[in-house]
């Protein structure tokens, strides 16, 4: 595998637009992020239902409520 090499001057005349969104290389930097938030948003959907049938819809929907609100 070809490790990417990153030409400072060339990264330094892309726009913003370019560099965010252009095509993601396998083990760049931005595709490691966007696999870690991934897995990350993942794994904390699927626990959700555990979570209500726990602690009841009630408390349950306050806790939901206050992990958005504490996320902010």
């Amino acid at each position: 595998m070809e490790m990417a090499k990153v030409n400072v001057k060339t990264l330094n005349k892309r726009n913003c637009f370019e560099r965010w969104f252009s095509p993601l290389t396998p083990g760049s930097m931005r595709g490691c992020i966007l696999s870690l938030i991934q897995t990350s948003v993942g794994a904390g959907i699927l626990s959700l239902p555990y979570v209500f049938k726990s602690s009841g819809l009630i408390l349950g929907a306050f806790l939901l409520t206050f992990g958005a609100v504490m996320g902010l």
